[in-house]
């Protein structure tokens, strides 16, 4: 079984972050879906 803690968002989370010229800190709002529950917790 795949581990259900890591996703492919990681990496990219990194890339849209650096198309979009910002940084984690430049974000005031996040809303978080995923089909499991797991991922956005």
């Amino acid at each position: 079984m795949p581990d259900l803690t890591v996703t492919a968002a990681t990496e990219s989370g990194r890339r849209a972050f650096d198309m979009a010229g910002l940084t984690p800190g430049d974000v005031d709002v996040v809303e978080l879906y995923d089909a499991f529950t797991i991922n956005p917790l």
